[in-house]
């Protein structure tokens, strides 16, 4: 296939050079000609190499920049960071944690220097002085870079202290990530240049580009740092690595490297090589179990109301709506429900409805299996959306008589942080009723087909719950003034803008297992 391809574009390129327009063009501007020639030859010591390295350099600083003034001069960055956070603390999965802990540990700045000194100290011993000077370069000019970029901005991004961020100083590009794709990508580029074969080489590539995300998303997923940080640390950090291997290739055509490739290791070199990786893997995995990751809680903090405060008192500081991720309003809030601990739960469930599964792989899978098949998962995941800035932590669903996931009742639930007097929970909620499954969406995975008339599920839910005789009272309160909209996933709604204000009694029991 590989073959097919470059033989595909040499048959293009021949074709272009030899086509009689632009021979005569070539004849009227010889010095153009020949200066672009030069830039597009592989075995020019200016040529294809450093072409491609200004490019890449060129394309990664202008994004790099781009991205920063829209961080500083955009609110709406900071909200979406905010939101993506607060989804993946409320995504963590126990399983997948030490192993997100131990990548997000290779990017570490000991990783990365003990990775350096190894590589440095393999690459004197193979006789590749400037590999040795590309590692060290690579590692000390890492850290200066982000120190230089950060005091150049001096922005300080303020502190989540729902998450644990607190950062102590500017803060525009990640720091760590830059490193990483420094060292692992220079790292790379060496073991592509011993390589002879293209499909050991794409494997090195893809593997590297894959490992890369993995890291940098682990510093999202883990809450370590801000994901516009993380953007930021990769496109500095490519466009670094894009300089380094341009000097490399350069270097390696000007001393006629590019017909005299890499030899291959001696036994007793690469017996080197393999030990000094498994001291290195081994110095990581201790650096590992010394330092556990725990992620921080913080003491939930609470607002008291009285309760002929609600729900006029509710929204002077609260949002009405629900949002997306870049904190743009979506459907409004159009039940709240009042109620002590437990009163929640045990109301929903004695109404049959059933709370639906977190989001995992496997119970996404599940439930998109079900819907190709039109039968029924009874507690389908439901997509969260926002409110505030947070996930809905919490949804109940109701299956109707076509038993299909397709099809169902459903509600997402936040808690407003807001308690009343007498310590009753105050919580939010968005219903609406699922028709049907569309594959493609606006947050490209299928999703459900809503009613448009929201209100009929809001009735719907109220009147489920009368019937469980654990509701004190009951109002409805003008929340928005009637709209047409849409949700997050692009389905058009449309509501009176009205939001049912439901006091529970105290719950007698436990909450009901199911």
């Amino acid at each position: 296939m590989i073959r097919i391809l470059v033989s595909l574009f040499r048959s293009i390129w021949l074709a272009i050079i030899h086509d009689p327009e632009i021979k005569r063009l070539a004849g009227r501007h010889p010095i153009f000609f020949r200066f672009l020639k030069n830039r597009l030859t592989p075995d020019e010591t200016f040529g294809l190499h450093l072409t491609l390295g200004i490019a890449a350099t060129s394309i990664c600083i202008y994004f790099f920049f781009g991205f920063v003034h829209d961080l500083i001069g955009d609110d709406s960055i900071f909200e979406s960071d905010t939101a993506l956070l607060n989804l993946f603390q409320f995504l963590r999965n126990g399983s997948i944690n030490p192993l997100m802990v131990y990548i997000t540990y290779l990017g570490s700045w000991f990783a990365i220097s003990w990775g350096t000194a190894g590589m440095a100290a393999f690459m004197a011993m193979i006789n590749r002085r400037n590999y040795l000077i590309a590692f060290l370069s690579s590692y000390f000019v890492s850290g200066i870079a982000v120190i230089m970029i950060n005091r150049l901005f001096e922005y300080t991004r303020p502190p989540i202290v729902n998450i644990g961020i607190h950062t102590s100083g500017f803060s525009v590009s990640s720091g760590q990530v830059f490193a990483a794709i420094s060292f692992y990508g220079l790292a790379a580029y060496v073991w592509y240049r011993l390589c002879k074969r293209w499909m050991q080489k794409i494997l090195i590539l893809l593997f590297t580009c894959i490992f890369l995300a993995i890291l940098s998303f682990s510093r999202v997923y883990l809450g370590l740092e801000w994901p516009a940080d993380v953007v930021a640390g990769v496109a500095s950090g490519i466009a670094w690595l894009s300089i380094l291997i341009t000097i490399l290739e350069i270097h390696r055509t000007a001393h006629d490297g590019y017909k005299t490739p890499l030899r291959l290791l001696s036994t007793k070199r690469f017996a080197y090589g393999a030990v000094g990786f498994t001291a290195w893997i081994m110095l990581v995995s201790l650096y590992y179990l010394a330092h556990p990751f725990s992620a921080i809680i913080i003491p939930e903090q609470t607002v008291a109301i009285r309760r002929d405060e609600i729900p006029n008192q509710l929204f002077d500081t609260l949002p009405r709506y629900s949002e997306t991720l870049f904190g743009k309003p979506t459907e409004p809030l159009n039940i709240i429900i009042i109620g002590k601990p437990y009163a929640l739960d045990n109301a929903f469930q004695r109404a049959n409805w059933i709370r639906s599964y977190p989001i995992t792989a496997q119970n996404l899978w599940s439930a998109l299996v079900a819907s190709i098949r039109n039968t029924q998962d009874l507690r389908a995941p439901v997509t969260p959306q926002f409110w505030n800035t947070f996930p809905s932590a919490l949804s109940y669903i109701k299956p109707t008589p076509k038993n299909s996931v397709r099809e169902r009742h459903h509600i997402r639930f936040w808690n407003s942080g807001v308690k009343t007097l007498r310590g009753e929970e105050i919580y939010f909620g968005a219903a609406s009723f699922d028709k049907n499954i569309k594959f493609k969406s606006s947050i490209l995975i299928p999703t459900h087909v809503i009613n448009p008339a929201v209100d009929v599920e809001r009735d719907y839910v109220s009147s489920d719950l009368e019937k469980t005789g654990l509701v004190e009272s009951e109002k409805l309160f003008q929340i928005v003034d009637p709209i047409l909209g849409k949700n997050i996933v692009g389905d058009q709604f449309f509501t009176d803008g009205k939001s049912r204000v439901i006091f529970l009694k105290d719950p007698d029991e436990s909450p009901i297992e199911n």
